[in-house]
């Protein structure tokens, strides 16, 4: 592996990504972080757990998918701490450790992931979750300059664990936090043909709904409408059942039956 120096810590990956100083970046920044901070007021984002290996830390922190509009789908989101710097070993906090990503959200498969690995900056363990048809294939399309930046999802997992540091950056913190076994931790993480299948799966639900509330809504407008038309042929003493006393209703009901029809004369006028 590349010596730690290539990589940053978190509070620096969060100032200037890769060590990119740049107005893109410093853009996307301020921007990510507007959008961070009115995401989180209606979406809950969450550590979902983490494990070691050796001397890294692996945290999955949970992200809600911001394309649903009832963000109930979230994409898993790995930061992984490291440093091969023993003085930094020793530290009761992860703050000095350097970071690498993964996401399985669309954004960074399509645009960034093949970047980040190609510069190292990619969880290893987690290659294999990314899509096989694209795990190798540039992003032409979708980010065409091949800048290497932040990803959205992962912007915002790091700017959760950074508004958290003294308790999740602390090993003394993260110890109240849900460890796992690593064989568990990784199987948490869905790889991206899940995703795909998933969000799939949840347009079909979502299409499903609309037509059962479309089917319900018409239902009622029928209703609705039978009921009115019903209501213009309430008759004088039905409408007003609930005023009339009752005596003066039957006499109403009474004088309705009766036909009245001019009396024919048979007397010639004089």
């Amino acid at each position: 592996m590349p010596r730690s120096k290539k990589y940053q810590t978190i509070s620096e990956f969060m100032r200037a990504p890769f060590n990119q100083f740049t107005d893109e970046n410093m853009e996307k920044s301020n921007k990510y972080s507007d959008a961070y901070n009115e995401f989180v007021r209606k979406n809950r984002i969450y550590l979902a757990g983490y494990t070691i290996i050796e001397d890294s830390y692996y945290m999955h922190i949970k992200v809600p998918s911001e394309s649903q509009k009832d963000q109930s789908y979230y994409y898993d989101v790995v930061i992984r701490f490291f440093s091969d710097d023993p003085e930094v070993l020793k530290q009761s906090t992860l703050a000095a450790y350097n970071i690498q990503f993964f996401s399985n959200s669309p954004g960074f498969i399509y645009r960034y992931a093949v970047l980040y690995k190609q510069h190292g900056y990619l969880i290893d363990a987690l290659q294999d979750k990314l899509d096989p048809d694209y795990k190798d294939k540039l992003p032409e399309k979708t980010n065409p300059n091949m800048s290497v930046s932040y990803d959205k999802t992962i912007y915002f997992a790091c700017k959760y664990i950074s508004e958290r540091r003294f308790r999740i950056l602390s090993k003394h913190g993260v110890l109240l936090q849900k460890k796992k076994k690593p064989d568990v931790f990784f199987l948490d993480i869905a790889d991206f043909r899940s995703v795909k299948l998933d969000r799939e799966l949840m347009k079909v639900e979502k299409d499903l709904t609309k037509e059962v509330e479309k089917r319900q809504l018409t239902k009622k407008k029928n209703e609705d409408r039978r009921r009115m038309n019903n209501g213009h042929r309430v008759s004088a003493m039905q409408a007003t059942s609930g005023i009339i006393p009752a005596s003066a209703r039957r006499a109403i009901k009474k004088v309705a039956k009766k036909k009245v029809t001019p009396r024919r004369t048979t007397r010639r006028a004089k």
